[in-house]
């Protein structure tokens, strides 16, 4: 599902115009990567938690050419999706 859909499908479930879904939507990404950027673990209840894993640098190899390129380190995000209980059968 695209961030375009998944804004039409919230609009259509509870009548509510695209534009504001959309700035609604909008303002949910940015508080999360604001979180994100201050180091802060963000969750999400019923969904999962993400946070920023940091990744040390160092030299790699170009598949494509072989020659060797200098990375810095930086933070990388990860998301943990949340574990629903499965319903009994």
């Amino acid at each position: 599902m695209t961030q375009s859909e998944f804004i039409r499908i919230l609009a259509m479930r509870h009548g509510l115009s695209l534009e504001c879904v959309r700035r609604l939507v909008g303002a949910m990404l940015d508080s999360l990567e604001e979180g994100l950027a201050e180091g802060e673990r963000c969750i999400l209840r019923g969904v999962g938690t993400l946070h920023v894993v940091r990744r040390e640098g160092g030299k790699r190899r170009n598949p494509r050419t072989g020659e060797e390129v200098e990375i810095p380190p930086h933070g990388v995000v990860r998301f943990n999706p949340s574990h629903r209980p499965r319903p009994r059968p």
